[in-house]
């Protein structure tokens, strides 16, 4: 009896191995300099942008794949492994975009490996974010903000008297937007859009998902 427990429990520690993700974990980072906008070009992922201290911005997170089994699990750690993102300057824009080595080149290798990221930027630059799919958490004080995901959920809590003008909407899904002193809640088929207006202002805030949830915290 013992012996068959044992062996059980020898196979359930093995299956549990051979389904954790292999990780590659990364770091980027680039002074401000002139840039006025960050571009976030990963197109699947979790992202997350908030302010950091002094003038750079500062990228960390993971890359990560779920193996096929113990057999494929070095492969797939060669892949991740040479997987990142890389800070590219230009003009008044700094770009974040994906980075592959010789190992994840190919389409397989780039599609299917996950993204969990943390940006860290200054006060008051714009964001653009080049997002399709994933997740989209945005706290702290920026200047124009653009996401519109195909599918996915967008979490923003900015400063009130920052934002000029707010968009947040879903054609399927949920809208909510608490704007201090009002909160207002749409869901459904095309649940509509919530728009906020403040004429002292400066930052204009689009926020859309075509499927999924926009949830918007405006702060004091």
């Amino acid at each position: 009896m013992r012996a068959s427990i044992a062996v059980a429990l020898l196979l359930l520690a093995t299956t549990a191995a051979a389904d954790e993700r292999v990780i590659n974990r990364f770091q980027a980072t680039a002074m401000r300099g002139p840039a006025k906008r960050v571009i976030i070009d990963i197109p699947t992922g979790d992202i997350t942008v908030r302010n950091g201290q002094g003038d750079r911005v500062v990228v960390t997170g993971t890359a990560s794949r779920e193996p096929d089994g113990p057999r494929s699990r070095n492969k797939e750690q060669r892949i991740v492994s040479a997987s990142s993102v890389e800070i590219v300057g230009r003009n008044e824009e700094l770009t974040i975009r994906r980075k592959f080595g010789a190992d994840a080149d190919g389409f397989r290798a780039q599609t299917f490996t996950s993204y969990e990221v943390v940006i860290e930027v200054p006060a008051g630059l714009n964001l653009d974010l080049k997002t399709h799919t994933g997740e989209v958490t945005i706290h702290g004080s920026f200047g124009d903000i653009d996401v519109d995901l195909r599918a996915g959920e967008i979490d923003a809590r900015l400063p009130r008297r920052d934002v000029r003008e707010l968009r947040a909407s879903c054609r399927i899904g949920e809208v909510r937007t608490n704007i201090g002193n009002e909160i207002v809640e749409r869901e459904g088929i095309f649940p509509g859009r919530t728009r906020y207006l403040n004429p002292e202002g400066r930052s204009f805030v689009n926020l859309h998902t075509t499927v999924g949830e926009v949830n918007v915290e405006l702060t004091k």
